[in-house]
């Protein structure tokens, strides 16, 4: 996880010299461009039955990025765009050398968008993993059971953030690349997404996988998981990308799962 570009002075201060943000703002909007990557999708990774994704030594991310299961980043390594065919041996051309003029505040605003959203998603999926099917394991001792809540406290404060820092984004990126990445307003956008955090902790969503978390009670977390056969599995991979989908697709089309 990485820093994803650097703002210039240009956002800082208008024409004349203005300034346009305090430096506190200025400072919160380069925050806001941290962005996480996103090794592993909620989906497949609970149900551990994917490739594993092998980074070489010496090798980093420039987030936002997706990388796909089975990926080999080679050693020695700076990726900076998504790898979405699995079991790809990764090797990415270092950048152009030279000096040329930079007054960008961000090249692509509807991929860091996209990609945010994608990853707030999982957060959002992952919440729901821990509320209705790990608090069944974890909940067995009192220590696992405050492990539990440890996670559930850490996960409302991951999806807070994120959208805290999403929000700054596309407060500093400037009004024509708000409208074509959010042609219904941005606004709107962060209202859906404000609902579906409100109403994540009902139970009105879990019919479907009740009666397989049932099921797995008595086994230990790993046995439970990788003794699901394959239409069990379907079906808790589809409930979770449900999850995903609730603020993916509810953002508009720019941010296709």
């Amino acid at each position: 996880m990485a820093e994803l570009s650097n703002f210039q002075k240009q956002i800082l201060f208008g024409q004349r010299g203005e300034p346009l943000y305090t430096q506190q703002e200025f400072d919160q909007a380069l925050a806001a461009a941290k962005a996480e990557g996103i090794m592993t999708t909620v989906p497949d990774a609970a149900l551990l039955r994917s490739r594993r994704i092998f980074v070489g030594g010496q090798s980093c991310a420039v987030g936002p990025v997706r990388v796909a299961y089975g990926t080999v980043l080679a050693a020695g390594q700076v990726l900076r765009h998504d790898v979405e065919t699995p079991g790809l041996l990764v090797v990415p051309p270092p950048p152009t050398p030279g000096e040329r003029i930079y007054d960008v505040v961000c090249r692509h605003p509807d991929r860091v968008v996209r990609n945010n959203l994608i990853y707030i998603g999982n957060l959002l999926a992952l919440d729901q993993w821990y509320r209705h099917v790990r608090v069944g394991f974890m909940g067995r001792t009192p220590w696992g059971a405050r492990c539990h809540a440890g996670a559930m406290q850490r996960l409302d404060e991951a999806l807070r953030e994120r959208m805290e820092r999403l929000n700054a984004f596309v407060r500093i990126i400037g009004t024509d690349a708000e409208r074509a990445c959010f042609p219904g307003g941005w606004e709107l956008v962060r209202e859906r997404v404000a609902q579906a955090l409100e109403v994540r902790a009902g139970s009105g969503s879990i019919e479907a996988i009740t009666p397989i978390v049932a099921a797995l009670d008595g086994a230990t977390w790993i046995e439970a998981i990788q003794r699901l056969d394959a239409d069990a599995a379907a079906i808790v991979r589809t409930w979770l990308k449900s999850w995903v989908s609730i603020i993916v697709d509810g953002a508009g089309k720019q941010a296709p799962s």
